[in-house]
């Protein structure tokens, strides 16, 4: 959300088109919670299948996840493309490169 309110184009890129139903049924908003305030932050989303090209990706997911996240959009992925990995694990880090 930091990256919303600063103005920066972000976009979601959920597993599949259920979960992106899903997402968009809610309202398609991510909601930040900050002491008693709550926020929420429109972000568009979309699935890999998309053709957007990524300049920037930030791969939030188990490490087991890692690897397969980013082979569904490594076809989008720029020649200058800057990655980063947030897992809660090793080694996906080795798999990914």
């Amino acid at each position: 959300t930091r990256l919303t309110r600063a103005g920066l184009p972000v976009r979601l890129i959920l597993r599949d088109a259920a979960r992106l139903a899903t997402y968009q049924a809610g309202g398609g908003c991510v909601t930040l919670v900050e002491g008693d305030v709550a926020q929420a932050y429109p972000i568009e989303a979309q699935t890999a299948a998309h053709n957007e090209p990524i300049e920037r990706l930030l791969v939030a997911c188990k490490a087991y996840d890692a690897e397969q996240a980013v082979a569904q959009v490594a076809t989008r992925l720029a020649a200058n493309a800057e990655v980063i990995l947030l897992q809660n694990g090793l080694g996906s880090q080795d798999a990914v490169a």
